[in-house]
């Protein structure tokens, strides 16, 4: 009989806190598909997002984020960057994907940036 392994606990690896976000991304995989997804968080290591099919862990993924403006404008940016899948999780019917940000431009650094000192005292924490 073979002995069973368990798969070890979930830990929290980001370093940097989360804030919550509901924005709009594309992801753009292999063979000119585009994946539609909802961010829902948002960090200086990298996002979290739901999507209705798994990306394979690893992966490196061009993505396309509907970025609001970060004085209360009411536009719309496409801002582009790539991202690593580092966790997947089937919630519901969906995939929530973990990932981390690749290299992103230093424009794209400093829209994440700004984002995130405005979220720290307007919103809450997420875990």
């Amino acid at each position: 009989m073979k002995d069973s392994i368990a798969a070890p606990p979930q830990v929290e690896s980001r370093r940097e806190q989360r804030y919550r976000v509901y924005w709009r991304a594309n992801l753009h995989l292999p063979g000119a598909r585009t994946l539609g997804a909802r961010m829902s968080d948002i960090s200086g290591d990298g996002l979290g997002l739901s999507a209705g099919e798994a990306i394979a862990l690893g992966a490196v993924v061009p993505i396309t984020m509907g970025v609001p403006d970060a004085d209360g404008g009411t536009q719309l940016h496409a801002v582009q960057c790539s991202v690593r899948i580092v966790n997947v999780v089937l919630s519901g019917r969906d995939y929530r994907l973990g990932a981390l940000w690749v290299n992103p431009p230093s424009s794209v650094r400093q829209i994440i940036d700004n984002w995130i000192r405005k979220l720290r005292y307007t919103s809450s924490v997420i875990g």
